[in-house]
């Protein structure tokens, strides 16, 4: 089976379009858009940042800690930048992939006015994934994430903002 330059071409904008969704989402709280960028089973590696395991979860469930964390930011941005999708090149003798991985940069900026001192926190890094292609996509973007690495690069600003002001603890 040809692997052409179109079919190319289109699953590396459709991997993209799914790393930008999921951040896009995440940052507009469109908890049900972000849980759909998600494969079936996902795994979370945040030991970089927070130390323990991966964890293993589901799409609604990595959406509701997300929004545990960001529900009561006044603003956020998760901007991703050089973004970089590993498939393998066109070719009359390429299968079409139905795994693939990706990278990117990533800036952060979370706004929460109510924070005591600046209301701003702010980090960059790099994002690492695992993508499979979905059976069910019904004609739309078959790209799914199924494992997600956050690495930071750098932070600064007051950490006082990731402070829920419920619980009045914070994740950083």
């Amino acid at each position: 089976m040809t692997y052409s330059a179109s079919d190319y071409l289109l699953d590396r904008a459709n991997i993209q379009d799914t790393i930008v969704r999921m951040a896009w989402s995440a940052d507009r709280k469109d908890w049900d858009t972000t849980a759909a960028q998600f494969a079936d089973e996902l795994v979370m590696d945040y030991t970089s940042m927070f130390g323990g395991e991966p964890v293993t979860t589901t799409p609604r469930n990595q959406a509701e800690v997300w929004k545990g964390m960001l529900e009561y930011m006044d603003g956020l941005t998760h901007a991703t930048t050089n973004l970089l999708v590993d498939l393998p090149q066109p070719s009359t003798s390429a299968e079409h992939p139905t795994e693939a991985s990706a990278t990117c940069n990533i800036l952060v900026t979370l706004r929460r006015d109510a924070a005591h001192g600046d209301p701003i926190q702010q980090s960059g890094g790099i994002w690492s994934f695992k993508l499979s292609k979905s059976a069910s996509a019904n004609g739309g973007n078959p790209w799914r994430i199924e494992y997600m690495k956050a690495d930071a690069a750098w932070m600064k600003g007051n950490a006082d903002v990731t402070k829920n002001p419920k619980t009045g603890k914070g994740w950083l």
